[in-house]
């Protein structure tokens, strides 16, 4: 309990005080923990924290990019859900660094693309995920120049009222992005 405790402050809280790589860094030391106490799930969300900090937070792109797919394809072995969450994350990678590849190969099933996450997202009513779409969208457009589309995915992420409110790493990049465009 007190690990889990530790971890809601580490993602939700100290977002607003402290570094994406310091984040990173506490996520995974509570990774290793929660892998020698056999707790999986965490350890598995922890891991989906690390990479997540580690993109947004700075970290040389072409030593994450090094690691992404054999990560993912460890998260979606244990939580195809969390792997949802991951491969935003590789998206996002791939079109940062020019990647050419299928950033959806690394898990298998019907999500091969953005729109299918999309789709994937609203039928579960994972609204989170939907969130994390739409504010993924927004960077994503933005890099590519298309202001217009980032201002659509802004505005679609900002409208979701309870996920625009509350604390995470996802709000501080919309509202980051939807202020530039």
């Amino acid at each position: 309990f007190d690990n889990r405790a530790h971890i809601i402050l580490c993602v939700n809280i100290d977002i607003w005080f402290t570094s994406p790589r310091e984040i990173s860094r506490q996520a995974l030391n509570y990774h290793h923990d929660a892998i020698n106490n056999g707790d999986v799930d965490v350890a598995v969300y922890l891991l989906c924290v690390v990479e997540r900090c580690r993109l947004l937070g700075g970290d040389n792109l072409s030593i994450i990019s090094q690691s992404s797919e054999d990560r993912l394809k460890l998260i979606a072995k244990h939580s195809i859900h969390t792997a949802r969450y991951t491969i935003l994350d590789r998206v996002l990678l791939f079109i940062l660094t020019g990647k050419s590849g299928d950033p959806f190969s690394a898990i298998e099933g019907s999500i091969c693309n953005m729109i299918d996450l999309q789709v994937e997202a609203k039928s579960s009513n994972d609204n989170r995920l939907l969130y994390a779409n739409h504010v993924y969208n927004v960077m994503i457009e933005y890099w590519r120049g298309n202001y217009v589309a980032a201002e659509e995915y802004s505005q679609n992420a900002s409208m979701m009222y309870q996920m625009s409110k509350m604390p995470s790493i996802n709000l501080i990049y919309n509202t980051f992005f939807g202020g530039l465009v």
